[in-house]
């Protein structure tokens, strides 16, 4: 603990120097230049508000610096006062440039303005935040502030979300600066950490290649999960976690507990990057014929990322219809292989290395399941997209898009260009397949494999008589099939909330709002032209649904409540009537 009095929390002397006259005008000079921006006719007026923000992030910086908060300060407060600097000196840079590039003709006066007025007020907001957080009180409270593991990941998707948006705003993410919009932003970056891949831009046009760099990397942390990638660095830095954190870690991954977080660590990042890389290998070819060998091995690169997280964003122009039958069948495959997750291919890597141990009914339910769902799918888009979408291919590509399509509804979101033209009966087997969705622990969405099978099986055991949901000479335990129907009952109760809530906002177009609807939920990220055209709140119910399918809704609201198992009481039963 630094020995300066300041330092310590609830002393008159500590406050009366943490807000003292030098940080009272900081602020009084923050909203000043905030002010200015506002309200600013001209732009020699933003270049006024710029100066004096960059004095105020250079103040910040020293004040950052001689307090030595990084050697005597809590660790996560150093992190959020870290964050709030670097995101005012970003969007200080960032103000820079579009004054350049106004003062060049590169930008029309008025865009220009609006954009500063919104770089000023992420500025300001950063700023007063950063001078909030150098009271030891709050530096206290949130090196103290304890967060259960759902609610960890509850905070990590959120804090990625806002970091991601603000990186995508930044005119250095963007082809030209009038492209500039924080709501834009927010939501290609929650398309992005929830790996859904509905778009409100056009990708390609309006994102340079830094910003393609930035989703890419949302993409990554929200199919691995932030939660394990923070745990990954922090072993791999030399840090041990405490076993509660490991046990914590491990059923967050749906791994089994005997497995440990370290080999699941390791298998996750081996397989992972092996199979990105060796997708991109695969993919070089077809995109070397796209856009040329210079940049091919980025765009390789992409889409393997993009299709082993299930994501669905496509870098490329017309997006992946025309890159040919064998690179779309690379993408299903990687897709597929995402969906299955790690309970699944842990235990087929221990049957391939000659373990005796035979695959768990967890991994021989979703396996099957998967298999049964990408033949169905199929097969169906095959007979009732009869005369539509794909009406008029070889049988061959008509069956290659099929299966393409199958595999990409659950829940990669790859788009052809057959789907807005299909059949309603086809699309709402694509809803169907995407609400589904992967299995547990995978980098897809939906409501799982696990779970349409669970139910499929209890409604065979219903109709047999049998008092056991049984599966390959196992049965499922009752807390296992109560879990289920809580998912699907929350899962559709949240979807027709959103799907109302949409269809109130977009009557227009009904059919396209209920599709964007089950697309967002189910993380499937294909649209039937509607994301693009969306108003504002619209767009806030959109990004609310792939939220909440990427997370589920049970981990939403059990970061709510509290999970401790309380005394077991057992009631007198009673039948109830159904149907």
């Amino acid at each position: 603990m630094n020995a300066d009095p300041s330092y310590s929390p609830g002393t008159w002397l500590g406050h009366a120097r943490l807000f003292s006259r030098p940080s009272h005008y900081v602020a009084l000079a923050t909203v000043v230049a905030l002010a200015l921006d506002l309200v600013s006719p001209h732009l020699a007026l933003n270049v006024v508000s710029t100066a004096v923000q960059g004095a105020v992030v250079a103040w910040c910086t020293r004040d950052f610096v001689a307090r030595r908060t990084w050697r005597d300060g809590p660790q996560r407060t150093t992190a959020v006062v870290l964050g709030t600097l670097a995101v005012s000196l970003l969007f200080v840079l960032g103000k820079l440039d579009v004054l350049i590039e106004s003062l060049l003709g590169e930008v029309e006066p008025l865009r220009a303005l609006d954009v500063l007025r919104t770089y000023g007020t992420v500025v300001t907001v950063a700023s007063l935040a950063s001078l909030y957080e150098r009271s030891p009180a709050r530096m206290q409270f949130l090196s103290r502030l304890a967060l259960r593991p759902v609610q960890t990941i509850v905070v990590s998707y959120a804090a990625a979300v806002l970091v991601g948006a603000l990186l995508l705003a930044l005119p250095f993410s963007l082809q030209e600066t009038r492209h500039a919009s924080l709501f834009d932003a927010l939501f290609m970056a929650t398309s992005a950490v929830s790996v859904t891949g509905l778009s409100v831009v056009d990708i390609p046009s309006t994102y340079s290649g830094f910003g393609l760099f930035v989703l890419l990397v949302l993409v990554q942390l929200g199919g691995l999960g932030i939660m394990f990638l923070f745990a990954a660095f922090a072993v791999l830095s030399g840090r041990k976690l405490s076993a509660r954190s490991e046990h914590d870690l491990v059923e967050t991954l749906g791994a089994e507990a005997r497995t440990g977080f370290g080999r699941t660590l390791r298998f996750i990042v081996v397989v992972t990057l092996a199979l990105e890389f060796t997708g991109a290998l695969a993919l070089l070819p077809a995109m070397e014929r796209q856009v040329g060998l210079p940049s091919a091995a980025f765009h390789a690169l992409f889409h393997a990322i993009s299709a082993f997280c299930n994501a669905g964003i496509s870098s490329l122009s017309g997006g992946v219809a025309g890159l040919g039958t064998g690179a779309l069948a690379i993408i299903a495959g990687l897709a597929v292989i995402g969906g299955l997750g790690t309970p699944v291919l842990f235990p087929i890597w221990e049957r391939l290395r000659g373990s005796a141990r035979m695959l768990g009914l967890h991994a021989r339910l979703a396996l099957v399941t998967t298999g049964i769902l990408l033949v169905a799918g199929a097969l169906g888009l095959l007979l009732l997209d009869a005369g539509h979408g794909l009406a008029g291919l070889p049988f061959h590509h008509k069956l290659g898009h099929a299966l393409f399509l199958s595999a990409s509804a659950r829940t990669s979101g790859f788009q052809l260009a057959e789907i807005p033209s299909m059949s309603p009966a086809a699309l709402a087997w694509l809803i169907f397949l995407g609400l589904v969705g992967a299995s547990p622990g995978s980098t897809g969405g939906g409501l799982k494999t696990t779970t349409f099978a669970v139910l499929a099986l209890s409604v065979v055991a219903v109709l047999r008589r049998q008092s056991e949901v049984v599966a390959f000479g196992r049965a499922v335990p009752k807390e296992d099939i109560l879990r289920a129907v809580a998912l699907l009952f929350c899962g559709l109760s949240v979807l027709a909330l959103g799907t109302t809530a949409l269809l109130a906002l977009e009557p227009e177009r009904p059919l396209a709002a209920i599709f964007e609807a089950a697309s967002a939920f189910s993380t499937t990220g294909m649209t039937l032209g509607l994301t693009s055209k969306l108003s504002p709140a619209s767009r806030l119910v959109v990004m609310l649904l792939m939220i909440v399918g990427r997370l589920g809704p049970l981990t939403l609201l059990a970061a709510f409540f509290d999970r401790r198992r309380p005394a077991e009481v057992h009631y007198p039963a009673q039948h109830v009537q159904f149907g």
